[in-house]
């Protein structure tokens, strides 16, 4: 078997010289331009750790568009795994890091919990685990991989019965974002509702079936300001 060559760091630091020289002559300051960089933090998706998967007992995925095959070996089979894995991951990842966590990556204890019946405590896990690491968590709902995801259609959902799921699904995750607001958590809202791309809908006042509709029911009502965690 070949051995295989390892780099050598002194080699590194004299073709970062050779580069950062380079550099200087268009102006650039790459030592600054690094700094810069790493000051910026990084969010990681956490489906990265098992596919897109998620803790609600799908074999695979369903519904909403999603590519990922959900089936690659080694991926993260419960969240210890996957808070495991995350953890290594960010010891590698040079700067500030962040994580992106989806609502269907709650831990129930076994139950069967719908999305828009999710609590904060269903997150304990993550937000004790974003502690002891120190890091930010930004939060989204799951508009997706979900039997009434099929049509493509969540919040711009013509059927009354899905689009007010989807509704208190988006509120729910309103909730978790607030109750963990303190560690601090963001609330993301990465909504696959469904319908932007027909001319129709652009035209105000959003009616029922229309992805501006079942947003703006989501944001009714009262809910802390996340600007202050924007970094």
């Amino acid at each position: 078997m070949k051995k295989e060559k390892k780099t050598n760091p002194n080699t590194v630091k004299e073709m970062y010289q050779h580069a950062k020289e380079r550099y200087l002559q268009f102006g650039v300051n790459s030592d600054e331009a690094i700094k810069k960089t790493l000051a910026v933090p990084l969010s990681l998706h956490c489906w990265q750790g098992d596919d897109v998967i998620g803790f609600e007992g799908a074999s695979e995925l369903s519904g909403g568009g999603i590519l990922a095959t959900g089936n690659y070996p080694g991926r993260a089979r419960n969240g210890d795994e996957l808070r495991k894995d995350i953890t290594f991951a960010i010891s590698l990842i040079p700067g500030i890091s962040r994580l992106n966590l989806h609502a269907l990556y709650a831990e129930t204890g076994g139950k069967k919990v719908e999305r828009d019946e999710l609590e904060p405590e269903h997150f304990e896990k993550w937000i004790r685990w974003a502690q002891e690491q120190h890091i930010n968590l930004d939060f989204n709902p799951s508009f997706f991989s979900h039997p009434l995801a099929s049509t493509g259609y969540t919040l711009a959902s013509a059927d009354k019965k899905i689009q007010n799921f989807w509704i208190k699904h988006g509120k729910a995750s309103r909730r978790i974002a607030a109750a963990a607001w303190r560690n601090p958590y963001q609330s993301r809202d990465r909504t696959a509702g469904g319908g932007w791309h027909r001319p129709r809908f652009r035209n105000p006042p959003a009616p029922r079936g229309h992805p501006l509709h079942g947003r703006r029911a989501c944001l009714a009502g009262r809910a802390p300001s996340y600007r202050g965690y924007l970094r």
